[in-house]
């Protein structure tokens, strides 16, 4: 079955390469013209309440992942903030990726099509990770493995935090605003690669998991080139962690 996906896969990406040399497929996301500071304010403001919510919370002992949720207090919050610095609504939706794109149905069926293609540079980084690990001996596991044992609530409340939680936080912060103010300096490459490599490095899984989650990544910020909204990044987000949280259940469960 992986095998039939792979070659899907290898046929959409050629097929979007073509077009895209032909002209075909038009970018609807529009930089910024402003230098302001404000969102990425906020992306900050985000991390300092995101670390001091696990710090605090890991002072009570250890702590389920389903804690994160709390996490979504901190959305309102920066999007105050660009408030206060000035921005208006359509700024922030802008910045955010809060639109409707298309339609919201135009728009997942974009991101789960962008990301068949793009999982031929998934696939990529993912055996340049395999081969690190290899090579280092280095783990590369990730927390969400020591939760797998549990019954199916807990199960159940894993798919809700990788498919939902974790797809409308990161690509809110990441895709997002951290996006939107470094692309109105850089072109889309070089802001998708420090997105994408920033991202990353502040997953727990550890260095030698950069390559496979860069690579995943930057699929993300070329759907959010490409749409504009947030929808479709947020779509194929839930959908390659559907797929990784499936495969660890059959396989390591």
């Amino acid at each position: 079955g992986l095998m039939i996906v792979m070659g899907v896969s290898v046929a959409a990406f050629v097929l979007t390469c073509v077009w895209l040399v032909r002209g075909r497929l038009k970018t609807v996301y529009a930089a910024p013209t402003s230098y302001g500071g404000a969102f990425l304010e906020g992306f900050a403001l985000y991390l300092i309440l995101f670390v001091a919510l696990g710090v605090g919370l890991r002072y009570f002992g250890p702590v389920s992942l389903q804690w994160n949720w709390l996490a979504l207090a901190i959305l309102p919050i920066v999007w105050i903030w660009p408030t206060l610095r000035g921005s208006t609504s359509e700024e922030r939706r802008r910045a955010f990726g809060w639109t409707r794109g298309q339609g919201f149905l135009r728009e997942v069926g974009a991101g789960l099509g962008g990301y068949l293609a793009g999982l031929v540079v998934i696939a990529i980084g993912c055996l340049v990770t395999l081969l690190l690990v290899r090579v280092t001996g280095t783990n590369a596991s990730s927390p969400i493995v020591q939760e797998l044992g549990g019954g199916p609530w807990r199960l159940a409340g894993l798919y809700a935090m990788a498919c939902i939680f974790a797809p409308l936080i990161e690509e809110t912060m990441f895709r997002g605003i951290l996006f939107h103010h470094l692309r109105q300096r850089w072109s889309w490459l070089v802001t998708a690669a420090i997105v994408s490599i920033i991202f990353a490095m502040l997953h727990p899984q550890g260095w030698v998991a950069v390559p496979a989650l860069s690579a995943i990544a930057m699929v993300l910020a070329a759907l959010r080139e490409w749409r504009g909204s947030l929808i479709a990044p947020m779509a194929a987000h839930a959908c390659n962690n559907f797929l990784v949280l499936t495969l660890a259940l059959l396989f390591l469960r």
